[in-house]
């Protein structure tokens, strides 16, 4: 299995300038855990018309995502006769029955791993904004951003839409002398060049990217970054175009026991995490304050007023 590191944040519905609102859902997982309405929870589709419904695990702040038709499944939740363990063993042992994904979190990322044909993070996605919706948040959206992403230059190339580049050259690279000269005469005391290139508004600058990689490439590109989409309908991330400490895990497969241990080991011990973190929040606007319809969100005795008879 494949563990993805991601971002995530709220933004007000209709408003594409709004900031950007880091909130914790850690709360609102407990919550949806502690509300004891089965009959509710069954109302939870995704895409493909399967029920979703979460369970924590034996492993500390790590959740598993069900996805399932099976009735058999769904009443065994719906009575909670089966512990997590089971549920997964059940799963991993009868195709049939269901696909499982299993997560862990902080206040502003996350990190999740697939089955082959588990919940993925449109499903997370659906899932977090169907509460937000039932619970009086719908003027929020949540939002997911992949972390780290990387990609070999010729991948980079083939992207269907490119918005923005952005590079770091450094002394040995033959564009940092000649950016040298152009902004800075004589300085000796500039260690390196980062230079940003945005779109115009809907423009595709996957042309401008490859001229601009064709000039850059050489001896000390530090860095090299694209928001891109591989497909047309897709929605842009942010890859790190041949950049090492990728960030994704191959966390293997096994017991449930197994599979949560990994995901939480990984997620606390990778050290790159939080400066990607850092940099992806440094190009976009955030706003730190507290907003009541997310906070109570967390508040197991508004889920069970809010929803009384619903």
């Amino acid at each position: 299995m494949k563990l993805g590191y991601y971002h995530y944040y709220f933004k007000q519905r209709g408003k594409r300038k709004a900031p950007r609102i880091c909130h914790n859902i850690g709360p609102m997982l407990k919550a949806y855990v502690d509300y004891d309405d089965i009959d509710w929870k069954t109302k939870l589709e995704s895409d493909d018309g399967e029920k979703l419904f979460l369970t924590p695990t034996d492993t500390s702040n790590v959740h598993m995502l069900v996805a399932t038709r099976h009735q058999e499944i769904i009443k065994a939740i719906h009575t909670r006769t089966l512990s997590c363990a089971d549920l997964s063993d059940r799963l991993q042992a009868d195709e049939t029955a269901g696909f499982a994904a299993y997560f862990t979190i902080d206040a502003r990322s996350l990190a999740l791993a697939s089955s082959l044909r588990g919940p993925r993070t449109a499903a997370l996605y659906r899932f977090v904004n169907y509460i937000m919706n039932r619970l009086g948040a719908a003027g929020w959206q949540f939002h997911l951003q992949v972390v780290g992403s990387s990609l070999t230059m010729e991948q980079a190339k083939g992207m269907a839409f490119i918005s923005r580049t952005t590079i770091r050259v450094g002394p040995r690279n033959p564009a940092f002398e000649r950016l040298r000269k152009l902004f800075a005469a004589d300085s000796d005391d500039i260690g390196s060049f980062e230079v940003i290139v945005r779109n115009r508004q809907r423009r595709n600058l996957r042309d401008v990217m490859k001229k601009i990689a064709k000039e850059a490439d050489g001896q000390d590109l530090d860095k090299m970054r694209i928001r891109a989409k591989a497909a047309l309908d897709d929605t842009l991330s942010d890859f790190f175009v041949e950049e090492e400490g990728k960030l994704s895990d191959d966390i293997g497969t096994g017991t449930e026991q197994k599979i949560t241990r990994a995901v939480r080991s990984h997620f606390s011990n990778n050290n790159a995490l939080c400066n990607h973190i850092e940099e992806m929040m440094e190009e976009a606007v955030y706003e730190d304050r507290r907003i009541p319809e997310l906070s109570r969100l967390g508040d197991i005795a508004y889920w069970r007023e809010h929803l009384r008879g619903k």
